[in-house]
């Protein structure tokens, strides 16, 4: 089952959702809104363990981070965020340390180390 929109494209394969960010040239709260209330419809609000790609981000405001770090932790049971480069990094460690989501979140260069971590809140 996969699910495509104009930011995301989402599935769920061995438990885990995964969401690839498009690229987007600014993600402000009202795309966060939609973005969160789509993941909670196409998950059928069973919690799962997210892997988050998110190297096609190019600016995110601060509300949506904030709006992730709350209301998108609803039925997330962790996070994963893959990483490429320096940017990822810094808007990964921003809405991880600033914005303390209220589920586990890490990051990583290696989607076979995150894929790891993640099979503990499976």
């Amino acid at each position: 089952m996969q699910k495509e929109s104009k930011y995301t494209k989402m599935w769920i394969r061995d438990g885990i959702l995964y969401i690839t960010y498009k690229p987007i040239p600014e993600l402000d709260l009202r795309a966060a809104k939609k973005i969160v209330a789509g993941r909670l419809i196409f998950q059928r609000h069973q919690p799962y363990p997210i892997l988050c790609r998110i190297q096609h981000l190019k600016n995110i405001s601060d509300q949506a981070l904030d709006h992730f770090a709350t209301k998108g932790s609803l039925m997330a049971s962790a996070v994963a965020i893959l990483t490429n480069n320096d940017y990822d990094q810094s808007l990964a460690l921003l809405f991880r340390d600033v914005h303390h989501p209220q589920v586990p979140v890490k990051l990583f260069k290696s989607e076979l180390n995150a894929l790891a971590f993640l099979q503990d809140y499976k």
